[in-house]
């Protein structure tokens, strides 16, 4: 799962609606690989796709963190324009 991980981040923001797709997969260890790849490269766009996933467990502190992740990320490029 590593180099699927590694690809989907060296793809970028193209990826993002694949990876978001992926959220709802029934086995936890690939819903927290996707959070941790939106983590990477998600824009606005996966914050809805990841709310749902947001709860005690794992994948649900890596929704968090994304989530936050994109926040910040957001903010600093309409500081840019």
């Amino acid at each position: 799962m590593k180099e699927a991980k590694a690809g989907l981040i060296a793809i970028g923001p193209m990826a993002e609606g694949a990876v978001a797709k992926s959220l709802k997969h029934e086995r936890p260890e690939v819903r927290l690989a996707c959070c941790e790849i939106l983590s990477i490269i998600g824009t606005k766009a996966s914050i809805a796709s990841l709310r749902p996933l947001v709860a005690r467990d794992r994948v649900g502190e890596a929704a968090r963190t994304a989530i936050g992740t994109i926040n910040r990320r957001a903010v600093e490029a309409d500081k840019e324009k």
